[in-house]
């Protein structure tokens, strides 16, 4: 449905914005009113819990497009993004094969780690950026969450959302290993929370294209598989997921 499209925000880079597509500048909180009726759009889509009641207001009862806000805390809910989006744009059926191309891998992936037990699952800590007095990272109730779940990996932090938490949460908490976002290093890690043992024992884990870790799409079946070959090579490999479209031997690493 991208041949839909007529204006995204700076942030949206995939699939990579075409010559007739309008890329504006977005301003944390505050939506381009003027930018956006420019392009007469039927609809305007964004995650939800970030711009102004007034801005909504402006666009819905001033200008009459309507407002879709969508924000998936889980795997489930972006299949449900995948339903609605395919709704609106006539697109149904495409909606349904991307949510069957997913749930098949995530029950192969299932099958091909069902040997290891809880007791046996790697515990790691997501390094998401610095924060005032301590570090961002992921908890239940985030997508990044359900996919270190569905890795078969612990995640250490039981603070839900999007949490700050301090080192020394971090430091207590003994994770076996740090997943590294792509916009920090080691040195940051070092600074931040200096006498991590995972740190010590060079148990870090950088990902290289944390697109396919934060966005909530369907590219996300890719970086499960690909948190799961990093802990688990005995048991999966990134090459396992199966063909979708251009989306064979994609190389994250």
């Amino acid at each position: 449905a991208y041949s839909d499209v007529v204006g995204v925000d700076q942030y949206s880079t995939y699939p990579a914005p075409t010559k007739n597509v309008t890329v504006f500048s977005l301003n944390v909180g505050n939506l381009p009113i003027e930018s956006i009726a420019n392009l007469t759009p039927d609809a305007v889509i964004t995650t939800t819990g970030g711009f102004s009641t007034q801005d909504i207001n402006q666009l819905v009862n001033v200008l009459h497009i309507p407002y879709i806000g969508i924000n998936p805390g889980n795997l489930s809910q972006i299949e449900t993004q995948n339903t609605v989006l395919g709704y609106l744009t006539g697109t149904s059926s495409n909606a349904g094969i991307i949510n069957s191309w997913m749930n098949s891998n995530l029950q192969n992936l299932s099958s091909d780690l069902g040997n290891i037990s809880a007791s046996f699952e790697k515990t790691v800590f997501y390094y998401l950026s610095p924060a005032s007095g301590g570090v961002y990272t992921v908890g239940p109730g985030s997508f990044v969450n359900d996919e270190l779940t569905a890795a078969h990996l612990k995640n250490i932090v039981n603070i839900s959302g999007y949490p700050a938490v301090t080192s020394s949460y971090v430091i207590n908490a003994t994770p076996e290993y740090v997943l590294l976002d792509q916009y920090v290093n080691e040195t940051t890690l070092n600074q931040t929370i200096p006498g991590l043992n995972a740190e010590k024992n060079n148990d870090v884990v950088g990902i290289a294209n944390d697109s396919f870790f934060t966005e909530p799409n369907f590219r996300i079946i890719y970086s499960i598989y690909w948190l799961a070959q990093q802990f688990y090579l005995d048991n999966v490999n990134l090459s396992d997921v199966s063909s979708f479209n251009n989306y064979t031997h994609l190389n994250l690493a």
